[in-house]
């Protein structure tokens, strides 16, 4: 068994890396419930509609579970007051207990964040546990070399706090299929707003995220910006059908594209300027439909059959 003043040290250099990359900060976690296979096939409607998110907050009272220290049952402390304690350099050895597992957990504890920046690529989410986790769901991926794990428990509606850190891979521990990440979002606790976009799967667009941003899951200006369309950001996916003077909006916007690309003012469709003037016959539309890109589709309720000609 290692000496206290050993143990100490350790102790201090966990609380350092976690004071300055995960206490104080909310990450949203963004998946999808669709199996990974399906999901790589759905047009991009049906890919944005799927995706469900979780947020994850770290505090000060968090950290003495991730590193499997306990408070003495004799003690006054709390989580938190030992938390203090040991930034102000005060920690004694009678004030708390190690754990079992505590040189476990530590093993893996200076990868916690790589969960959460982006630096572990295939992470996954699952809510499938074995029985015998005291935990409701698990972040962690299926690489030997990666091999953490992180147990999470349910506060409030999609709301979670770190609970349990385990040096495992996700099939030692979890029954059914698996989630696999498909963004992360970075926040400070202070700051309702997400700032940072840490991690995005390579089959999904940044623009997709507009689907999940509410008042709840609000995303920063400068970010929403490198992602979000006009007549998207206006109009968001899941209220743009209920707008009264939505139609209105859209005429408006035709007129603009219509002025800009010097054809005349109708009431049809353009499509990446009904492919490049090789003109086609366009029948009747389905009901209103806005597409990810302003250039592509936009399609008006009934329309008749009608020929583009460019303005002479």
């Amino acid at each position: 068994m290692k000496k206290w003043g050993e143990q100490l040290k350790k102790i201090k250099q966990c609380f350092e890396y976690y004071q300055k990359n995960l206490c104080g900060k909310t990450f949203l976690i963004i998946f999808s419930e669709i199996d990974d296979k399906k999901l790589k096939n759905l047009d991009d409607i049906k890919k944005r509609e799927s995706l469900k998110a979780i947020e994850i907050g770290f505090k000060e009272e968090n950290f003495i579970h991730l590193i499997g220290m306990k408070r003495r049952e004799d003690t006054v402390l709390s989580a938190r007051g030992i938390y203090l304690k040991i930034k102000n350099s005060s920690l004694k050895k009678e004030d708390i207990e190690l754990g079992a597992a505590h040189e476990r957990k530590i093993e893996v504890f200076f990868k916690l964040y790589d969960l959460f920046n982006g630096k572990i690529k295939k992470a996954k989410y699952n809510g499938f546990k074995k029985d015998n986790l005291d935990i409701d769901n698990i972040l962690g991926t299926d690489k030997v070399q990666e091999d953490i794990v992180l147990g999470i428990k349910n506060i409030a509606k999609d709301t979670f706090v770190p609970a349990s850190l385990l040096k495992e891979i996700f099939p030692q521990l979890v029954e059914g299929k698996s989630k696999k990440i498909l963004y992360i979002l970075e926040r400070e606790n202070k700051v309702k707003v997400y700032k940072r976009l840490n991690y995005k799967d390579r089959n999904f667009k940044e623009e997709y995220l507009e689907y999940i941003v509410n008042d709840r899951f609000r995303i920063d200006n400068e970010l929403e910006k490198n992602f979000t369309v006009d007549i998207e950001k206006k109009f968001r996916h899941q209220n743009y059908v209920a707008k009264e003077n939505f139609s209105d909006y859209v005429a408006e916007q035709l007129e603009k594209i219509f002025t800009e690309r010097q054809y005349k003012k109708r009431n049809w469709i353009l499509e990446e300027d009904i492919e490049k003037k090789g003109w086609k016959i366009l029948g009747k539309t389905k009901p209103l439909q806005i597409a990810n890109e302003l250039n592509k589709i936009i399609n008006l309720y009934n329309m008749e059959k009608v020929k583009i000609t460019k303005k002479r």
